[in-house]
């Protein structure tokens, strides 16, 4: 109960805000739903597909992550991704790896219980596609705002990086992490960063980084594609995040 109280207030306090469609837009609001009924569907079909352990509490992602991370990894096929949040979208992005035959996932957690049961849980023929890397959290000062981080980033050059991790909820108040926007201080290419349901962080990056950067309402995704210190910022969108990550 504590819990859907704390997503409750996370949807209403940042989320809804910024997807509030264009006033009087019946058609805007009937593509979208017609778009979450299809996501869903996808998603489902995906689920029984890899047969995923059911009921895990291993993860703060829906069914929509799953789907469009597992299409991103089929179709831009990244060599290596970086994931802050170890849970069961590790295991959807490793059956994506497997599946395409290449690729490497790192996945960073703080929590030792949830590292440990998706281990647990992933297939054998998965596990050569993942690093598992348990550290601990921490606050810095970036630019007059704190932000959360995990202690030790792996030392990788991603293709993309899954932001689902750490928490950054705390009472009443909702943190950036800043785990992307270090990594992508040592970068030597553009990285697609994928956000799940944090609009702090996102806007954070944002203002911080260069690439395409958009919300998707309907799936809960915050997507900087090609994201970069050496390009140019663009303005916060709405917009679809499999297509940003398709022209991305």
């Amino acid at each position: 109960m504590i819990r859907k109280l704390i997503n409750f207030a996370n949807y209403a306090v940042n989320v809804r805000p910024l997807a509030l469609e264009p006033r009087g837009s019946e058609n805007y609001r009937k593509i979208n739903f017609n778009r979450k009924q299809e996501l869903s569907t996808r998603a489902g079909e995906l689920i029984e597909k890899l047969r995923l352990p059911p009921g895990r509490e291993t993860t703060g992602a829906g069914s929509i992550d799953y789907y469009v991370l597992y299409n991103y990894i089929i179709k831009r096929r990244p060599q290596i991704v970086l994931e802050f949040g170890t849970g069961t979208t590790t295991i959807v992005m490793a059956h994506a790896m497997r599946e395409i035959g290449t690729g490497r996932l790192v996945t960073v957690d703080h929590i030792s219980k949830f590292s440990d049961e998706t281990r647990f849980a992933m297939p054998p023929d998965l596990r050569p596609y993942v690093d598992f890397l348990l550290t601990w959290t921490e606050a810095e000062l970036i630019d007059g705002v704190t932000c959360l981080r995990y202690h030790d980033i792996p030392m990788v050059d991603p293709d993309m990086i899954f932001v689902d991790g750490p928490p950054t909820l705390i009472g009443r108040q909702h943190y950036p992490s800043s785990d992307a926007a270090h990594v992508l201080e040592k970068a030597t290419h553009s990285v697609d960063i994928i956000i799940d349901r944090r609009i702090a962080t996102l806007r954070h990056l944002a203002g911080k980084v260069g690439g395409n950067t958009i919300f998707d309402p309907v799936a809960g995704l915050g997507v900087i594609s090609g994201a970069s210190l050496s390009v140019p910022r663009n303005p916060l969108r709405l917009g679809d995040a499999l297509t940003a990550l398709a022209a991305g």
